[in-house]
């Protein structure tokens, strides 16, 4: 399933997991339309090493989401652009076609 999902480089990351260091929390995440493993925090964290990576992971992914929208803006706007410059092109066709 982890191959399946995640890659066989997940996978193996899984399966080669000393058992002494079970449970496991991992940490997935979704950007660009595929899931990534974020971050693998181990059983034998302690509470404080446990919240340290959630809070840094959850920072980290804070900023990628920013990025991400900062992107999709970007994008967006040299659409308009392109699009603006296509009916301004079309438009001069037409009236060099009637002069």
């Amino acid at each position: 399933m982890i191959t399946r999902h995640f890659g066989s480089v997940a996978a193996m990351t899984i399966k080669n997991i000393d058992v002494e260091r079970l449970p496991l929390l991992v940490l997935v995440y979704r950007l660009r339309g595929s899931s990534e493993f974020f971050q693998i925090i181990h059983g034998n964290d302690t509470i404080d090493e446990l919240l340290t990576k959630l809070l840094t992971a959850h920072e980290t992914y804070q900023s990628q989401i920013i990025y991400e929208i900062r992107e999709d803006e970007d994008r967006i706007v040299r659409d308009a652009v392109k699009r603006e410059q296509d009916l301004a092109y079309e438009l001069s066709l037409k009236v060099t076609i009637w002069v």
